[in-house]
């Protein structure tokens, strides 16, 4: 679960330009891209880029170092915390 995190949000568009966002057929939540210092995931208004997180009960850190630790896939999707 991620908790807390620095972010920032790009136009309606995927890294390979197709459309994400409100029409799009990629839901919240998918991850786009992971990988070095990447992780980019689709949410309902554009896309969100991740450079800091916190796991549950873990210290935050940086993106690289988070999924170096991970094995988060493109298509994978995050889901809210219950």
């Amino acid at each position: 679960m991620v908790e807390q995190g620095q972010s920032s949000r790009s136009p309606a568009s995927n890294s390979d330009g197709s459309p994400s966002g409100p029409d799009s057929a990629i839901p919240g939540g998918t991850i786009l891209e992971a990988r070095g210092d990447r992780l980019r995931v689709a949410t309902g208004d554009g896309i969100l880029a991740i450079t800091e997180l916190q796991a549950d009960g873990r210290r935050p850190m940086n993106t690289r170092d988070f999924l170096a630790g991970s094995r988060l896939s493109v298509g994978d999707i995050f889901t809210p915390a219950a």
